[in-house]
């Protein structure tokens, strides 16, 4: 079964994730990889790690 970028985009939004992720969420966005907002940007994840997916493409919007 293969999923379309734009479902997986969809359904890492509609996660829920543990506030205590976003600091290092914002952290990765912003000092580690320094995302600029006219860059896109790729997230890559698997099943174990959607929660702290989630969190960073919350941080990029």
């Amino acid at each position: 079964m293969s999923t379309s970028v734009n479902e997986t985009n969809q359904s890492l939004n509609s996660i829920s994730f543990d506030p205590e992720l976003t600091p290092g969420a914002y952290n990765a966005v912003h000092v580690c990889l320094r995302i600029q907002p006219t860059e896109k940007v790729t997230v890559i994840t698997d099943d174990s790690c959607k929660e702290i997916a989630a969190s960073i493409v919350h941080e990029l919007e």
